[in-house]
Formats: structure tokens, C-alpha cells, sequence
């Protein structure tokens, strides 16, 4: 029903604009028709389910080594960087969308064109439940799943993640999957053993996580995935470790309470806990080696099974905190090669302070390292709070600003990557052609194998198809990231991530033109 009607409006649309197309009834119909009639190919080479408070400043460095890594000669500023003629083609419409159906292409076109509405956006929670007010559940169930869910989410069970896996594969993309995780812990009456549990809960929904993971990737590709780290943690806990790590001077190398060692002492599973830490009451130190206990289960059930965790970034008043968790799961867990990966937020002023300061880290300990970067997309919410909170603003001045930064650390870890075999490994977490740009050139000028794992592209499932498109089938290690889950559980995530997104959404102009190309050569063929 509701995709009779996208299509129909589409076309409507397309009549009146460029007229000199032939829309007939039947012609109408028989587009419609040949969507529905498409079918994924057969399933191959699958695998089985496997074997049985203040922000905090960011800007630390750390003595000679983080400064020895920021001066080196081969790493040099994005802005002076030459951005060569693209070895890949963003434009090529009839390629990039080769698998999507004129349906698909459509619904794409209206749900982009929906979420470049800033009062759509903001509502969008209210806006659904008042569909279900005058439509009944079922009924607005269908309608979110035919648009904004069908745009955004990979399914909510193995069978339909599947599907649009393979979908993904015909073009050369990979997946990653993403469990929808809130950070409610319940409410402020909620006692802390019960917020305790809802951690654990939380822990294990991220393992099945890694089962779902391996039922939909094969081996032709690393297997990847991301863990959202702030609803498994009291928030209250990583914002003091921040603030301790601020007050000691970043030297969370230096084996003392707030340290990476001290921490990685409690990856174990047998409740073997870390050093004391004063600052922290006695229900925060039991719950965070708690936690450790559990990010290790957590980190060691990926590793045994071949799957690179991804820790996200997050808000700068908890990011801090878990770095530090992220780095001591890298120090046990990346002893040979990148399995723990850290996010990294452009869009921040001290951002590529913070690369090389953990760097740095990494070099003195003798781990390896592995960077998600991307630009970042809490704006609002930083800014906000730091003017109420009367703080330094921490984000960029402007875009031109986080675009310098994004492509000078772009351009240092793939200098790393080339000079260092395989202890560096980084996905370019981006929907900025430009950026794409300069780190295909760089790599085909640095001679770093596009296959090998050690470089990979990222973006969200939905978006910037363009590009992932083109990647994927130039023979890059291109993947999606792909949300799953029920309707009820996905829309509140899909909610947050549109007003985080608002920016990337709304300046979509890029991308619908391109859509309204591909739909207008298909049309022209009717």
C-alpha cells in the first residue's frame, strides 16, 4: 500500500517535471510491478552459526612520543595534501545503485527528502505515536516498515538481516552490525544492583550480538562490529575516571590506579579486581570491575571467533573514560594484531592530539592499534552545554576546520599503516567524497593493498550509497552499518541518531540528486 503510493507520487512528480517523459497507466503500473517481482540471488558461502559533570579537556600529550608522532616527516598536514582526480567514480548512478530496485530508489528519495525537515526530525518519536493513535499499531507498524525502517534497518530477525546482507554483498559491501542500544538504566528510583543487571543484560545482548554477526558475514572479508559502550557502564563511573585522567595529567600509562595496566588487571574471569581506586564509593569500584569482567568475556568471545570490535565515541564528558577501557582491551587483546578498535571525533579541537597521545601509549606498551575515524555528531549537544556550563566550546569553529583535522589524521594513520605491517589498522568512517577521495589516492600512492584488512570505508546503512557503492565494487573493503532489530526497539535509535545526524541529513542534496538521475535513466527506458 504505502509503496504503491511513494511510487506513485514519485512518478506523479516526475510527469511534471520533465514532461517530455512518457508516464502511461500502464506504464505506471509495470514499473511498480517489476520492483515487486525482484528476488536476491541464492544465499553462498555463508557461515553457520559459530563453535557450540564538566566535559573533560582532551589535549594532554604525552612527552617525547606523542610529539615525536605529530613532527614526523611523512606525516603532514591534510592541507597540504593534493586531492588528485578520484580513482573512483561518485557519479556513476547506473553503477552505484545497480542493486537497488526503482522502488527502492524511490522510497529513498522520499525518506531523505522527509528527514531534511528539522521539525520532522525533532518529533519524529511524537509524530509515530500519534500515527498510532489514528492509524492502530498495525497498520503504522507497516507504513514505518515499507519507508524510514526499510530505508534505515537491515531487519529484525537472521532470515530478513540476510536478505539485505546479500544485497549489500552483490555490490562488494560488507556488513556491521548494530544492536539499537539505549543508555536508560530505569530511572532515578532504580536501585544500583538493579542498574547493575541492566549492564549485565546489556552485555549479552552484545554477545548475541556477535552470533548474529557470524551467521550473516562469510570470510571473504574482516569481520567487523561496532559496541556502544555507555549502556553497559554507569555513566557517573566514566565521568569520574575522565576527570581523574584530566587531574593526573593524561598519564594513564604510567601503571597507577587510573592506568591502562591497572585496568587491563581486571579483564579476567576470575574476579580477579583491580587496584583501589579512592575517588570511586564502593558500589562504583564494585561495578566497574564488574564491568571489566564482562567487557572481557565480551572482548574474548569476538576474538576466538575472528570479529574486530569497534568501540564508539561518545560524549566528551564520558569519552575519556572509555578510552581508557578501550585501550586496556587493546593492551591484552592487541598484542599482535589490531582486534580492538577506538573512535575517534574530528569535529573535536584536540582530536588529533588525542590519536597521538594514544598512540604514543600504544608505542611505550607495545600493543597494536586500530582507529575508527569519524567527524562526529553531537554538535548541538556539546555546544550547548558547554555554553551553560560556561566552558571553552570544544568543537571546531566551523566544518572547514573538522574537514583540515578529519584529513590530516586520515593522512597520519595511513602513513602509519604503510611504515608500520599490519600494527596499524583504521576504517575511514566517512560520507565525505573528498575525504574518500584523498585516502583511495593516498593508498594507491602510498602502495597499500586495498584488500589486506588494514584500511576499511564505513557508512550508514541508508545513506551515501554513492559512495559505498562505487567502493565496494572497485574492489575496496567497503561496509555498512547495519541496525537491527524490531521496530519498537530500533525507532528510539533511529530517533537520536537523526538528531544527530540532522546536518548530514539535511545537506542530502548530494545524494537525492543523484537518485532523481538514476530514477529519471530508468524511466527514459520505460
Amino acid at each position: 500500500m504505502s509503496g504503491v503510493y511513494v511510487v506513485s507520487s514519485l512518478l506523479r512528480i516526475c510527469k511534471r517535471r520533465h514532461p517530455q517523459w512518457i508516464f502511461g497507466g500502464r506504464n505506471g503500473f509495470t514499473l511498480f510491478r517489476t520492483c515487486r517481482q525482484y528476488h536476491p540471488r541464492q544465499l553462498q558461502n555463508r557461515r553457520n552459526n559459530h563453535h557450540a559533570s564538566k566535559p573533560l579537556s582532551a589535549s594532554g600529550t604525552v612527552g617525547l612520543d606523542s610529539n615525536n608522532i605529530q613532527n614526523s616527516d611523512f606525516i603532514k598536514h591534510a592541507a597540504d595534501e593534493k586531492v588528485n582526480e578520484p580513482e573512483l567514480n561518485f557519479s556513476d548512478t547506473k553503477k552505484s545503485f545497480k542493486t537497488k530496485t526503482t522502488l527502492e530508489i524511490s522510497r529513498a528519495l522520499a525518506v531523505l527528502k522527509m528527514c531534511s525537515y528539522s521539525y520532522f526530525v525533532d518529533n519524529s518519536l511524537k509524530l509515530m505515536k500519534i500515527s498510532q493513535m489514528i492509524l492502530g499499531k498495525k497498520l503504522s507498524y507497516y507504513l514505518l516498515k515499507s519507508t524510514f525502517y526499510g530505508q534505515f534497518v537491515a531487519g529484525h530477525d537472521i532470515p530478513s538481516i540476510l536478505k539485505r546482507v546479500e544485497r549489500l554483498k552483490l555490490a562488494g559491501i560488507a556488513p556491521i552490525i548494530s544492536i539499537p542500544l539505549e543508555d536508560g538504566f530505569g530511572g532515578p528510583n532504580v536501585s544500583d544492583e538493579d542498574r547493575d543487571i541492566i549492564c549485565a543484560d546489556n552485555i549479552k545482548v552484545m554477545e548475541r550480538c556477535v552470533d548474529q554477526t557470524l551467521q550473516v558475514c562469510d570470510n571473504t572479508k574482516p569481520i567487523l562490529m561496532q559496541v556502544r559502550v555507555s549502556p553497559l557502564v554507569w555513566p557517573e563511573v566514566l565521568i569520574k575516571i575522565g576527570e581523574l585522567i584530566v587531574k593526573n595529567g593524561y598519564t594513564y600509562g604510567d601503571g597507577g590506579p587510573i592506568s591502562i595496566q591497572n585496568f587491563a588487571k581486571g579483564l579476567n574471569q576470575v574476579n580477579k579486581k583491580i587496584e583501589r581506586i579512592p575517588e570511586l564509593t564502593d558500589t562504583e569500584f564494585e561495578h566497574l570491575n564488574n564491568t571489566l569482567h564482562r567487557l572481557d568475556r565480551l572482548a574474548q568471545y569476538a576474538v576466538d571467533n575472528n570479529t574486530t570490535l569497534q568501540i564508539d565515541a561518545e560524549y566528551i564528558n564520558l569519552n575519556m573514560g572509555i578510552t581508557l577501557l578501550c585501550l586496556a582491551l587493546m593492551y591484552k587483546y592487541n598484542q599482535t594484531k589490531p582486534l580492538i578498535w577506538n573512535t575517534y571525533q574530528t569535529y573535536l579541537k584536540a582530536a588529533h592530539s588525542n590519536i597521538c597521545r594514544d598512540i604514543a601509549m600504544a608505542e611505550k606498551l607495545g600493543f597494536t592499534f586500530g582507529v575508527k575515524l569519524v567527524r562526529g555528531a553531537y554538535n548541538d549537544t556539546e555546544r550547548l552545554r558547554s555554553k551553560e556550563m560556561g566552558y571553552e566550546d570544544p568543537i571546531n569553529q566551523d566544518y572547514e576546520a573538522t574537514h583540515i583535522m578529519y584529513n590530516k589524521s586520515l593522512t597520519m594513520m595511513l602513513n602509519l599503516i604503510k611504515t608500520h605491517d599490519r600494527k596499524y589498522s583504521m576504517i575511514v568512517a566517512t560520507h565525505n567524497e573528498e575525504s574518500l577521495t584523498l585516502a583511495v589516492n593516498k593508498m594507491t600512492e602510498l602502495g597499500i593493498d586495498k584488500t589486506d584488512g588494514t584500511v576499511c570505508f564505513g557508512q550508514l546503512l541508508g545513506m551515501c550509497d554513492q559512495v559505498s557503492y562505487a567502493l565496494g565494487q572497485s574492489g575496496y573493503l567497503a561496509y555498512k552499518s547495519l541496525p537491527v532489530g524490531t521496530v519498537d526497539q530500533v525507532m528510539p535509535y533511529l530517533s537520536r541518531r537523526a538528531s544527530e545526524n540532522r546536518a548530514v541529513l539535511a545537506g542530502a542534496k548530494r545524494e537525492r540528486e543523484l537518485l532523481w538521475r538514476e530514477l529519471k535513466r530508468r524511466t527514459m527506458k520505460i
